[in-house]
Parts: C-alpha cells; structure tokens; sequence
C-alpha cells in the first residue's frame, strides 16, 4: 500500500439513491493519486478535510470489490498523521443527485492495528445535511472480505437511507479510526425533477414591506416552498415556510425588508425532502417615511407598516388614545377585534395614517 500502511483499507462514501440506475465502482479503472473518479458517466471529486484522501492503486490485492480482493480503492495512506482522525467529502461533479445503497470499508489505528470508535456518514443535498448516520464500531477482522467491512444504507445507523437524493456524502471519525479505506461503493443515479414549475415569481417593495408571489403548477409529491433572503450578495437564509396547498395555486408573502435591496429565492421541498432550487428575484425601492395600514376597512387585524422601529399609539374619533405600539421595522400585525365600529388614527411623532374598524 502506500507509504507505510501494509493492509487493504476501503473508503466508505455516503451516497442516497431516489431513482434506480444502479452502478458498482470498484476503482479499478481509476489513476492512482487520483482526487476524482468516474463511474457510468459521473464524475466524483473527492475532497479532504482531515487527512490526505485519493485513489490508491497497486497489485497486492490490498482491496475488496464486493466478493474478492482487488488492487484499488480510496484511502489515506498519502499523509496520514498518526492519531490524525480522518474526514472526508466524496460529491459528484455539478451536484448531480444520487444515491448510496452500500459500500466496503476498511478501518483501524495509524499503523494498521485494531480500534474502535464511530463511523458517521452524513448524506447532503445542494448544501444541506439530509441525513446523519452513526455507529460505534471496531475494526474489522483482517481474516474476513480482505478486512473490509460493509455499510448497507439500508440500516446503517439504524435508519433506511438508501433511497434519499444526495450529492454528497461525508466520512467522518472518532476514537482510533484515523485510517479509513473505501471500495465496492453502490450507487444508483437519480432522476429528480423540479417538485414544482413555478410562474410568475415576483416582488416589490412599498413602505418598508416586500411583496412576493409566485404561482405554482402541478404539486404531485410536493411537501412545502422555503422562501429565502440575501443582501448583499451574502449566503442566503430562510424567511418563511410555505406548505403546499396543491395544483396551481396563488402564493402571496409580505414581509419586513428595511434594506433599499434585497435578494430572494425558492426552495422546493417534495415529501421525500429533496430539495431543488427555484427562482430568485430582486426586490428594491426607496423606503417610505409614511405609516401604511392595510387593509381598510379592517375587520380582525390590520398590518401597520413602518419604515424604522417606532413608538406610536392609536386614538378614536374622539382623540381618546386606544391603544400604546412598539412597532418594529416593516410588517406589524395588530388586533383589532375588541375595537368599536368607526375611525381610528395611528401617530407616530409627526407621521400619522388612518383606517376604519367594521
């Protein structure tokens, strides 16, 4: 093997599966110090977080293809530390999804002895973790598949994972695992489709309040939308969580944006918890100094919108004062269900806005 490891080790790559064209990859085509790899058509880099991760290739049979000893598998012998844990990402070029039904892995102590400690697979999607699988292990009897040990994601962790959508998956360990093989890894492409067509996906920005709304098509297997916000151009974060309401329907959001500019976009989330992207726009104005309330005539509720943080009050017909606000920047919802019928004012210092209670 390479350096100074002297026993076949597999390195075990957490995939998920949601449509079934399934390959085995056995690396027995792939270049020795190799960081990617391909198999049926797929590229796969292969990324190190802790240790030194690539394609290993010799002719003592040091690896395992499922049933018998082969020559080439991913591992850490190029500059593993002793006591050095190991951590490492195999993800498939463009994000393409797949799935991860099983894989062979070897592991043990630096210098090839027996350890024991945890193996954690975790399964991702477009940057989110979809899945965390854990077991206290130890390493595998040398004497038995050539060392290597298998990991069905079908009860891995004790959870079925073999069928969730990733596009990548992270090997990660504890206790004495700081050296970690991979082989024989099974994998089946995907077929996801956007869970949903999106039309019309629009906003604005009116008095310190953005807008959006979009419409969907079909909704078959769809779970729920995650409206997301960027300024600046930074990472985007979640806003709101929409559920479904099924085929063709009408989305419509008001939410607080104290920014002039800000970013949004859609995750789509189908009952299997794959996510796809969906549109993004920008919504941008000049923030209004006024006070805005909606909707007039109010029944229940009315939604007062402010530019800036504010203490303000409301007073009847009569000047008498009603009620004491603390209105944040953007949307406030107030209730007005125990207010009389009639006009009513909200002020704020000089700014001041009316409606009327039904």
């Amino acid at each position: 093997m390479k350096k100074f490891y002297l026993m076949f080790i597999v390195f075990v790559l957490p995939i998920i599966v949601f449509a079934q064209t399934v390959s085995l990859e056995t690396f027995e085509d792939e270049t020795n110090g190799s960081v990617n790899f391909t198999d049926n058509g797929q590229v796969f880099n292969i990324t190190s977080q802790i240790g030194n991760f690539d394609i290993y290739k010799s002719t003592d049979g040091y690896g395992w293809n499922g049933t018998a000893a082969d020559n080439t598998f991913i591992d850490n012998s190029n500059g593993t530390t002793y006591g050095q844990l190991a951590k490492f990402t195999i993800a498939t070029d463009g994000e393409v999804p797949f799935t991860l039904k099983s894989m062979w892995l070897y592991f043990t102590k630096s210098d090839l002895t027996p350890g024991s400690g945890t193996i954690t697979v975790t399964g991702e999607r477009l940057g989110s973790v979809v899945f965390t699988a854990t077991a206290s292990l130890s390493s595998p009897n040398p004497n038995v598949a050539n060392g290597f040990q298998k990991f069905d994601m079908t009860n891995y962790g004790g959870a079925d994972n073999s069928n969730v959508a990733i596009d990548a998956f992270v090997i990660s360990t504890t206790g004495d695992f700081t050296y970690v093989g991979l082989d024989a890894m099974n994998w089946a492409t995907v077929d996801i489709a956007t869970p949903v067509t999106i039309s019309g996906f629009n906003g604005y920005l009116k008095n310190g309040t953005a807008v959006v709304s979009w419409k969907s098509g079909v909704e078959t297997g769809f779970d729920h939308f995650e409206l997301e916000k960027s300024i600046g151009g930074n990472a985007y974060s979640l806003v709101r969580s929409v559920e479904a309401k099924g085929d063709n329907s009408e989305y419509e959001l008001s939410l607080p944006q104290s920014e002039t500019t800000a970013d949004y976009r859609l995750k789509m989330v189908n009952v299997n918890n794959n996510i796809s992207i969906g549109p993004s726009i920008t919504v941008s104005g000049s923030l209004s100094t006024k006070i805005s309330i909606y909707p007039n005539p109010a029944n229940s509720y009315v939604y007062i919108s402010v530019p800036e943080k504010l203490n303000a009050a409301i007073y009847d017909a009569t000047g008498r004062r009603v009620r004491v606000l603390n209105l944040n920047a953007g949307l406030n919802q107030i209730d007005v269900t125990a207010f009389a019928k009639g006009l009513y004012f909200v002020r704020a210092g000089e700014k001041s806005s009316s409606f009327v209670k039904n």
